[in-house]
């Protein structure tokens, strides 16, 4: 059983206790905790994974709460914390972070220290050296980091991921990833008004896009080596992007038949999300899956079809999240306990050496676009 805490219950929220609900043999989860003390109450009374977790009002109250007693007889069980809960000291493994992408690295480098493992969601940060000092202050405590990107356990990317590694495309030509969903203004005015912002947001790249840019590079095998980037603002009231396209480049520094890739995105499409797709290239094969939220194989064309193939896992959703959440927390659980996991869905773990990779990418994009397109070299 894995105890954790769960912090920043805003609107991804609801799609990890979707997720956490069904996973009670394997999950607990020992605490909530949110600056809007009402809305971390409201997760304890609607949510059945957290019917059973004290509430907090801020990541320190939860901290000194949970953390190991410098002597048993110094504290009382029953001991009411600042948000009026009981507090039961149960320890904790893990703390999930779901808070505006602007506090990441801060809060998680306080769970670190701390001793817990961070579920963190994406992004690991805004600014690559505070992604940085997380990941180095999780060396030093000696706890892992994942991030979350649920759209690599989907059944079809799954697959397709599978049948990349085994070679059955071939030499990978290009790869294609468009993302056009729509966020009103209202969007970037409601809960708290961090949307949009640079300080806590840091763009519709970071926030929208950035599950697009972690698959490109996934099925691409790494970080490209070269990237340009274009980004506009053209609707919304808003201190950030709500449209722009990346153009990335693997392969041997300056070779011409290099692996390319383009990344299309844009908030404002009318009149509801539209597409959130990746389309694949290769020698003997071309595949796209489509949908709102990479969940439906819209092509699958391969030189020799496997039986299983003819099933891809295809499912319906109108959330632009998917359905993912569910395995990458069973991912998660598993990588924790020491038990072996599946080759594809120990792949689709990010953690490990590659957890920055995307956030270098998405700094590099923001760094072309304000020199006007400006090719980086990573």
């Amino acid at each position: 059983m894995l105890n954790i805490a769960f912090v920043g219950c805003g609107r991804i929220s609801g799609k990890h206790f979707d997720a956490l609900d069904k996973l009670q043999d394997r999950i607990c989860v020992r605490a909530v905790c949110d600056s809007d003390i009402e809305r971390a109450h409201n997760a304890r009374s609607s949510r059945d994974c957290c019917s059973r977790a004290a509430v907090y009002d801020s990541i320190e109250a939860l901290l000194t709460a949970h953390s190991p007693p410098p002597n048993s007889s110094q504290y009382n069980p029953k001991k009411e914390n600042e948000a009026g809960t009981s507090n039961d000291r149960e320890s904790l493994d893990a703390v999930v972070i779901a808070l505006p992408n602007g506090l990441h690295a801060k809060v998680g480098i306080q769970c670190a220290r701390a001793g817990l493992h961070i579920i963190m969601e994406k992004p690991l940060a805004i600014h690559l050296s505070d992604g940085q000092d997380l990941v180095q202050s999780c060396r030093e405590n000696r706890v892992e980091l994942f991030l979350i990107h649920q759209n690599r356990f989907n059944p079809p990317v799954q697959q397709l991921h599978q049948a990349i590694t085994e070679g059955r495309m071939g030499r990978i030509y290009s790869i294609y990833a468009n993302v056009f969903w729509t966020r009103p203004q209202s969007y970037y005015d409601s809960e708290g008004a961090w949307h949009g912002t640079k300080e806590m947001d840091g763009g519709a790249f970071y926030t929208q896009a950035s599950h697009y840019l972690d698959m490109v590079q996934w099925l691409a095998g790494g970080r490209p080596w070269r990237l340009s980037g274009q980004l506009r603002t053209l609707a919304r009231q808003i201190e950030t992007e709500d449209c722009g396209t990346a153009f990335l480049e693997w392969g041997e520094i300056g070779q011409p038949d290099n692996l390319i890739a383009t990344i299309n995105m844009s908030m404002l499409t009318y009149p509801c999300n539209f597409e959130g797709s990746i389309l694949i290239l290769g020698e003997t094969g071309c595949v796209k899956i489509g949908g709102t939220a990479m969940n439906k194989v819209e092509h699958w064309q391969m030189e020799s079809l496997k039986a299983e193939e003819l099933d891809l896992g295809s499912y319906d959703t109108e959330s632009v999240y998917g359905f993912g959440h569910r395995s990458l927390y069973t991912a998660v659980v598993a990588k924790l306990n020491g038990e072996v996991l599946p080759e594809s869905l120990a792949a689709a773990l990010v953690s490990g050496r590659d957890i920055l990779d995307n956030l270098m990418v998405l700094e590099g994009i923001l760094l072309s676009a304000q020199g006007g397109g400006l090719v980086i070299e990573l």
